[in-house]
């Protein structure tokens, strides 16, 4: 009589006795706590992902088929990334290593490199807007720490950049 009150007033998890039981580990405790350790992994991370394509259907080297190769680009999504990229600004450069990369192109413009004397953030920034105007309109924005670029804007830089080099030569070169 006095045990079957005892049960029926006792708490769940606690025996009889006023101690505790071992909680049992459920499936999605488990789970939760996996998926808690892993988030926190992939936080940790910057992860980069291969895609492997395969050439032919023969296993063999040497051996490419177009067809083949353009439908798994096209089913892996490849080909809509880079089109996306394309229209986008694929390429970020922070202030300071675009200064430093085109800073020939701004020479009389004296404005100090980064990390020299007379550097700051705002004379940096200066620079990249005068490197920009090299650049058609929508070609470069400027970002809170970066500059982002059209691919073909990089390329349209490192054309003047090679221009002015060769000026640069041909100048030093003629008598």
């Amino acid at each position: 009589n006095h045990s079957t009150e005892r049960r029926a007033t006792a708490k769940p998890g606690v025996k009889p006795g006023g101690k505790k039981m071992a909680s049992a580990k459920t499936v999605s405790g488990v789970f939760r706590t996996q998926l808690t350790d892993l988030m926190a992994t992939l936080r940790k991370t910057e992860p980069h992902y291969v895609k492997c394509i395969k050439p032919n259907n023969q296993k063999e080297p040497g051996g490419f088929a177009n067809t083949r190769v353009i439908t798994q680009l096209r089913y892996s999504g490849l080909l809509e990334v880079v089109r996306i990229r394309q229209e986008g600004y694929p390429v970020r450069i922070g202030f300071e290593e675009f200064h430093s990369s085109f800073s020939d192109l701004v020479k009389g413009a004296d404005i100090p490199l980064p990390g020299t004397e007379g550097a700051s953030i705002e004379r940096t920034l200066e620079a990249c807007t005068k490197i920009m105007a090299f650049l058609p309109t929508g070609e470069a924005q400027l970002g809170k720490n970066n500059v982002f670029l059209r691919a073909s804007g990089l390329d349209k830089l490192h054309a003047v950049l090679k221009d002015y080099y060769s000026i640069l030569a041909t100048r030093i070169q003629s008598p």
